[in-house]
């Protein structure tokens, strides 16, 4: 036999042996996947107990008993408990806990939307706190609070169809594996506010403005203003998103108001005991856990700071165009900090357009 036959030979092995590697492979995931298989069941999540008003409590039946202290919740959909009871999302757990402390004494009011961004949040506050004459308002800075441009740079799930992928478990689970981490690192770079520096620090001169601003209207109320982080509930061990939460730590303290970082809390847990099984909002467990630190750092470090005669001060007389004319005026001021900020822009052109309620 020839040397160039010998090599041609060598190569074929070779070939022959990864092609039955490829196949035996295939057949043994193929089999993983029949041995697997199950039948789907539809787990039906609870919705929530809507008001009329889109709240999930009712904002004109506030008591405004002088001996009663009113704490509000501002945030979007993880603070309203997308997903759980009304009685279960984490504001009305700490009304219970504070209860239990001092009865009679606390009342929790969850102003709070699905959806809802840090630039709407304003709105909602500008709208509604009359109606509610908060002692202190807790503001929910959620892991998508970043994306000042309503979900236009949100992360999309890419698919292929190619012949190797319909008809093949191995290829479909490579593809797969390529998929799920572009997946992934789109989700953090939405969660940072962009995939770029300049988009990034577009955010943040938003958020830093939107979060100053709340304040400003939290005490202009009467009110004392307080900032909580809730984590994206993932990688609760090593958390991806660490400088997002060193972020509001630092601008917490440049503006000296109260602050809480729940990563601290969730930090160690598994993410599938917390969160709901179709997504990553907080299940009944991760409201109560939430529940529990947030009741604790209210007596301890919030409630200290109150003065229960600045929120019964009587409230001049606001007219709904006076108070429409402040929200317009609010949405230009972002715009001038990111003119292209579409969250902005796009509330703006509602409210241009005849809305009038949120």
């Amino acid at each position: 036999m020839t040397r160039s036959r010998k090599v041609g030979f060598k190569i074929a092995a070779v070939c022959l042996g990864l092609m039955l590697a490829l196949v035996l492979a295939e057949v043994v995931l193929r089999a993983i996947v029949l041995a697997t298989t199950t039948e789907e069941v539809a787990v039906e999540v609870p919705g929530p107990e809507d008001e009329p008003s889109g709240f999930r409590d009712r904002l004109d039946n506030v008591p405004g008993d002088a001996n009663v202290v009113r704490i509000a919740f501002l945030g979007d959909s993880n603070t309203y408990g997308l997903g759980v009871d009304a009685d279960q999302a984490f504001p009305r757990v700490v009304g219970a806990l504070l209860e239990e402390k001092a009865p009679g004494r606390y009342r929790t009011v969850n102003i709070s939307k699905p959806g809802a961004d840090l630039i709407y949040e304003w709105a909602l506050y500008n709208r509604f706190w009359r109606s509610v004459r908060p002692h202190v308002v807790v503001q929910v800075f959620a892991p998508n609070d970043l994306d000042i441009d309503l979900y236009k740079h949100s992360p999309r799930q890419s698919t292929l169809d190619v012949w190797p992928l319909r008809h093949s478990q191995l290829f479909a689970l490579v593809q797969g594996r390529f998929a799920a981490a572009s997946f992934r690192q789109q989700t953090l770079d939405y969660l940072r506010g962009g995939s770029t520096p300049q988009m990034r620090a577009r955010a943040w001169r938003v958020v830093s403005h939107e979060i100053e601003a709340a304040k400003e209207l939290v005490e202009g109320s009467g009110a004392v203003y307080a900032l909580t982080h809730f984590p994206w509930l993932a990688d609760l061990d090593d958390h991806p998103l660490q400088d997002v939460h060193d972020g509001t730590a630092a601008l917490a303290a440049k503006l000296g108001v109260p602050y809480l970082d729940l990563l601290d809390v969730f930090r160690g847990r598994e993410p599938e005991q917390v969160r709901l099984a179709n997504d990553a909002h907080p299940n009944a467990q991760g409201h109560r856990i939430a529940a529990e630190a947030v009741t604790e750092w209210l007596v301890e470090r919030v409630l200290p700071k109150l003065d229960p005669r600045a929120a019964s001060r009587p409230v001049a007389p606001v007219s709904r165009e006076e108070i429409l004319a402040a929200e317009v005026a609010h949405y230009h001021q972002v715009l001038r900090i990111a003119p292209e900020c579409f969250s902005a822009r796009f509330r703006l052109l509602k409210l241009r357009a005849g809305e009038k309620r949120p």
